[in-house]
């Protein structure tokens, strides 16, 4: 089609002919022989799965002006022999218009990845190995017209090799990263993880050749980001998710998601009071809404206060005050003070720091003292 819409006068240059690893048109359009005794490969972009092209034999009965007893010869040999060889003149005028070149699935999958990425275009299979090929004909070229792809198949025909099966386990309990590591179902010695829902120290054996088929990379999310998440779903959404159904919210930190519209399926809220209490306090210390400092200061009357009202002024809430004054032997030159407090997030918690550190103390992050 791309042919005679340039015979017909739309001012169309090179036309690129673009091939999967079934490269019988590449090897043809570069050297004028084309030869189908060679290996058939099934591949994600199945329309490209061929060995013997009809449309050709049009092709050539135009570019030959119309030499029917040529092309019949060209299409016995392909019949008996499964090859043939065009004349010099006739390869000649193929190559003025077109290129070729092919490529593999590993190269296909990265074209899709990299126009998503770079256009926020997704792309069926077939159209990603165009994409390729142009990639490397600019390259050997040096020729950066404009391009247009004929794509004519949507991306969601074949979702298995456009899109990522993500699997998420916790990284206390990668009994299935293990697993695919070793190829075969690996149990773990230990697990240690707040996702007691998904704390299983060996996968299934039924479910394990499915993952390996399908899955293309499983992510292991430790506890702290666990906790994260779960405060945020509580303070953000209003919403308590158990810390297993929370694997897929945390996931995204390791993932490229900025500025797209996901969704993750939140599962189950089976959780008790005093887990819930210790995921929320350590969630806090982690997003340094609570913190500890030390600092030493003279045992002497009003050094309590001073130090309070530099808080105060910065708008920190403290919660708990740690006396030591048996830190140092001469207690007038100093006596420990910890000082737990709440913050507004890492930037207020910097602030108050360094309000502590102008005015003459000098104040050591600690760790956090509920």
């Amino acid at each position: 089609s791309c042919y005679y819409a340039k015979r017909m006068g739309l001012p169309v240059g090179k036309l690129i002919c673009a091939s999967n690893r079934n490269d019988v048109l590449t090897d043809f359009i570069r050297t004028g022989v084309y030869d189908r005794n060679r290996p058939f490969h099934n591949t994600i972009s199945p329309s490209m799965d061929i060995l013997v092209s009809s449309n050709l034999e049009r092709l050539l009965f135009d570019l030959s002006e119309w030499d029917d007893q040529l092309v019949k010869k060209y299409m016995a040999d392909l019949a008996a022999a499964g090859r043939y060889e065009v004349n010099a003149a006739l390869r000649e005028r193929i190559q003025s218009l077109f290129y070729a070149g092919s490529c593999g699935e590993r190269e296909t999958g990265t074209a899709i990845r990299s126009l998503h990425r770079d256009y926020g275009y997704l792309v069926d299979t077939h159209t990603a190995v165009a994409a390729k090929v142009l990639t490397g004909y600019r390259a050997e070229t040096g020729d950066t017209a404009p391009s247009i792809f004929v794509s004519t198949a949507s991306p969601f025909k074949f979702c298995d090799s456009v899109l990522d099966a993500i699997g998420v386990e916790p990284a206390g309990a990668a009994c299935m990263q293990e697993s695919l590591k070793e190829n075969k179902v690996t149990t773990l010695a230990n697990i240690s993880t707040i996702a007691d829902g998904t704390a299983v120290r060996e996968p299934g054996k039924a479910i394990f050749p499915y993952i390996q088929e399908n899955v293309d990379q499983i992510i292991s999310v430790p506890d702290d980001e666990l906790i994260v998440a779960f405060l945020d779903m509580v303070e953000n959404h209003k919403m308590i998710v158990e810390n297993s159904g929370l694997l897929s919210v945390a996931a995204l930190r390791h993932l490229d998601v900025r500025n797209k519209k996901i969704v993750c399926i939140l599962s189950g809220g089976n959780m008790d009071i005093i887990t819930m209490s210790s995921v929320v306090q350590h969630g806090l210390i982690q997003r340094d809404r609570i913190f500890t400092v030390s600092v030493l200061l003279p045992d002497k009357p009003g050094e309590l206060v001073h130090v309070a009202s530099i808080i105060a002024e910065l708008q920190g809430n403290v919660i708990r005050l740690d006396h030591n004054q048996f830190v140092s032997t001469n207690r007038n030159a100093a006596v420990e003070l910890k000082i737990t407090m709440e913050a507004f997030g890492t930037e207020h918690k910097e602030r108050i720091i360094r309000g502590l550190a102008d005015n003459g103390y000098r104040p050591k992050l600690i760790r956090a003292n509920i």
